[in-house]
């Protein structure tokens, strides 16, 4: 993905011949608009459309159904949540099981702390070459990335992690890669269970309002916990610029038009992911994760 979107919402085409109008009016669509993505690889499911506003996920659903008569299911937005972790941590893991699929033994040690940058994820190993075989290695990276999809606060996509591989132990006889795959999989788990963070999508909002609705348009960002509110005057309107948790700018746009009595338009990006707040309002509450499924 070219860059960072808070909403999403799951497009459900009914048919082939749907699924094959859909693809043909996103690819007119990528040529025409800007600030908006499908991942071609989700294209023969369900494809998530990805935006920064509400009103664009509308517009593009609106013109899908009618410029290209897509026949389809269309989900509730989603927001871009995130997971991390607060503290580093170590934590270890043994995987040893006698039969079945999964048999085999790994012993795996770990450090998992932030990483220097919320926006990337990272694995390194401390463990000399020749100690561990090279396909141990890859099991135990392969387990460790399996967790960046989905992490076990509320099964969004982690990230902002950095996990370092410091001790690891094999049988000749016992271990293969899907052991360490396994118990590398579980030692990220059992840290981010332990010290993990919820973290909401920030965004850049930009208002345009006539100056007899700037004390309410400013006391209605407040209201959704808008922080560095800053105002611009000018001859017959005023900007207001605010940092504003996305979740909480679902459905603004009629709010925004109440306030101006129909004159009022925004914009809003992607700016920053927080850690969610511990103390919020009764309308903070994020999705849980099994609506993402639906």
């Amino acid at each position: 993905m070219p860059q960072t979107f808070v909403l999403s919402v799951r497009l459900h085409p009914k048919s082939e011949a749907d699924a094959k109008r859909l693809r043909q009016g996103l690819t007119v669509l990528s040529r025409e608009e800007v600030g908006f993505y499908a991942d071609p690889a989700e294209f023969e499911g369900p494809v998530i459309l990805h935006a920064n506003d509400e009103n664009q996920l509308d517009q593009l659903v609106e013109r899908l159904l009618r410029d290209f008569a897509v026949r389809m299911d269309v989900g509730a937005p989603d927001v871009a949540y995130r997971e991390t972790i607060g503290a580093e941590t170590e934590v270890a893991h043994t995987h040893q099981k006698d039969h079945g699929a999964t048999a085999g033994f790994a012993d795996v040690t770990m450090i998992v702390r932030p990483s220097a940058s919320v926006n990337e994820n990272s694995f390194a190993s401390k463990i000399e070459e020749d100690t561990l075989p090279a396909e141990f290695l890859e099991g135990v990276e392969a387990g460790v990335a399996s967790v960046w999809t989905s992490g076990p606060i509320q099964s969004f996509p982690v990230t902002g992690v950095a996990v370092t591989l410091t001790g690891a132990q094999f049988l000749d006889s016992a271990s293969n890669p899907l052991a360490f795959e396994i118990a590398a999989r579980m030692c990220v788990w059992q840290a981010l269970r332990q010290y993990g963070i919820l973290l909401e999508p920030i965004a850049a909002v930009s208002i345009v309002c006539p100056h007899n609705a700037v004390s309410g348009v400013i006391s209605d960002l407040s209201s959704r916990r808008g922080h560095s509110i800053r105002r611009t005057d000018h001859s017959e309107q005023v900007r207001i610029s605010a940092m504003v948790p996305a979740a909480n700018m679902m459905g603004y746009i009629n709010r925004l038009l109440s306030l101006t009595e129909g004159s009022g338009t925004f914009e809003m990006v992607f700016d920053h992911y927080a850690p969610f707040p511990k103390t919020r309002g009764p309308d903070d509450e994020p999705p849980m994760a099994a609506a993402l499924t639906g």
